[in-house]
């Protein structure tokens, strides 16, 4: 009767060699600092956006006001005459 016992591991040596591996926390940042400039670049267009929108809605009311004024001055002179 002959018995054998096999043991045996495996390591992997190459597991996380490279220079990839090495530049992941380097390629993470950049990407992580890419995304926070978009975000700023984004919220900057939306800021100056809003402002000129508003801007423009003060222009239209200021101007709506005059023109009231003004319709409500020819409705006094139409009655006097």
């Amino acid at each position: 009767m002959q018995s054998s016992i096999f043991a045996g591991f495996s390591q992997q040596l190459l597991n996380g060699f490279g220079t990839k591996v090495n530049t992941r926390n380097i390629r993470i940042a950049k990407n992580n600092r890419r995304i926070a400039d978009l975000a700023f670049s984004q919220q900057a267009i939306t800021t100056i956006t809003n402002t000129i929108t508003a801007y423009w809605e003060l222009v239209f009311a200021r101007e709506n006001v005059k023109v009231q004024q003004q319709a409500v001055r020819l409705r006094k002179n139409l009655r006097r005459q």
